[in-house]
């Protein structure tokens, strides 16, 4: 079997894009590419699409990798030139799946809805043009009906990573009678593992007796760092406190009288990441919008325990209130909660022993992999099914057509070594493009 992975780019969102999977899926005898419009490694099986051709979803059909696929999995198109009004064609030309990571095809514009329920019935009117993906105009009834059409004309099966997703979707108009799959991430809980905390702290130069608080910093609508800000600005504590961040630095300046801040830019390195995890003692995330929450079951693979906030994915992602707690998404109530907290160490050590073995039994790479699979198998098995007679003939000849005769489009050139010297450069005009423009990088 040929996977062929298409997306935005190849190492921001690599532990859930495919990019990872490379590796684990040859241990299945498989064989994997990526499509991209941003490359950012020098990986020989990842295709960079230039995003300023004619047509990038032309472009995609006719590139070699395409037309020897056996499956198409889509991730975070929507960050893309991508054309969806082709998904009819793409999911008749090859087996199809998406992983939907956020709401965004579910409505007309937005990533995620917060309490607008207009996407159940039809978009229309919107109230909040500014949220990512953010329009200058309401043109949200025409958009929510070209992903309606698009969507239910193709042969394509979705796939989400929580309950709450998954709930979401069901209640959509433009994804009824199509497969949807609930499928958990899994962790490499060979890298994300814990460690003893104290050695974990040394090696990042931080003394044994301070608590030690890890976060996502980002400056978003949606993760929460207003509030993150608020409780650490109004928490009360004689113990020492050291912040590590991963993201975004110099968002917490006026902060630095009151604690020891080691922020680290956005890394690609897991075993680095894996360090920051265990040198903490609480993670806080406390997301007003999250469709799963990778670096939770992270940080809980590392056997700590994830402060969050309630109504997203993360409430049941982190199995509250048993493992991770979940409090109501108020800033004063996260303070409290975070405030108890660090009076109850023993309970936060006792809740992040638990948070590691649910992780060991819920999260488990091998079991993720055997039923990605599963869904990719069945989903080969139904699109030859779906096809009819004349319809397997067209495409047929579609394909062939294109393997026989070169074109400008075919093996599109990769992305040299001399521009790759310093991906986290890339990876950070990455980001702040995205930023800029409001779009949802992970």
């Amino acid at each position: 079997m040929k996977v062929l992975f298409i997306g935005d780019n190849d190492l921001i969102s690599k532990r859930f894009n495919g990019y990872d999977y490379h590796d684990m899926l040859k241990n299945y005898n498989i064989e994997s590419s990526m499509l991209v419009e941003h490359k950012l490694s020098n990986a020989d099986f990842v295709q960079r699409v230039d995003s300023k051709i004619d047509n990038f979803t032309i472009a995609i059909i006719k590139n070699k990798l395409f037309l020897e696929a056996d499956i198409i999995h889509l991730h975070l198109i929507h960050n893309t030139p991508f054309d969806i009004n082709y998904l009819p064609v793409i999911t008749r030309l090859k087996p199809t799946v998406i992983t939907l990571h956020d709401p965004f095809f579910l409505s007309g514009h937005c990533i995620h809805h917060f309490s607008c329920k207009k996407w159940k019935i039809h978009c229309v009117d919107c109230e909040y043009l500014d949220i990512p993906l953010a329009v200058k105009y309401d043109d949200t009834a025409l958009k929510f009906f070209i992903k309606e059409f698009a969507i239910k004309n193709a042969f394509i099966s979705a796939i989400v990573a929580s309950g709450w997703l998954f709930n979401l979707i069901k209640q959509s108009p433009i994804w009824k009678e199509k497969n949807i799959y609930k499928l958990p991430f899994g962790v490499d809980q060979n890298v994300f593992k814990p460690a003893d905390i104290k050695i974990a702290k040394k090696k990042l130069g931080i003394k044994d007796d301070t608590i030690t608080l890890m976060f996502r910093s980002q400056n978003n609508i949606f993760k929460g760092m207003d509030i993150i800000k608020y409780a650490l600005d109004n928490i009360q504590t004689e113990k020492k406190i050291t912040l590590i961040t991963v993201g975004e630095t110099g968002l917490l300046n006026e902060l630095k009288n009151k604690f020891i801040i080691k922020e680290y830019e956005w890394t690609t390195d897991d075993n680095f990441l894996s360090q920051l995890y265990q040198a903490s003692d609480i993670f806080l995330m406390p997301s007003k919008q999250e469709a799963f929450g990778l670096m939770a079951i992270e940080a809980m693979s590392c056997g700590k325990m994830v402060l969050t906030t309630k109504n997203t994915a993360l409430e049941y992602t982190t199995n509250h209130p048993d493992c991770g707690f979940a409090v109501e998404h108020n800033a004063t109530i996260f303070t409290q909660e975070l405030q108890r907290l660090l009076n109850n160490m023993d309970e936060v050590k006792k809740r992040g022993k638990k948070s590691h073995e649910f992780v060991q039994n819920t999260y488990r790479q091998e079991v993720f992999f055997t039923n990605l699979l599963c869904i990719y198998k069945e989903t080969i098995e139904k699109h030859h099914l779906s096809l009819a007679v004349n319809e397997k003939e067209n495409m047929n000849l579609v394909v062939s057509q294109l393997c026989k005769y070169n074109n400008d489009y075919q093996n599109i050139s990769i992305v040299s070594k001399k521009t790759m010297t310093n991906p986290i450069k890339q990876i950070f005009r990455l980001i702040k493009r995205k930023l800029c423009s409001k779009i949802k990088l992970f």
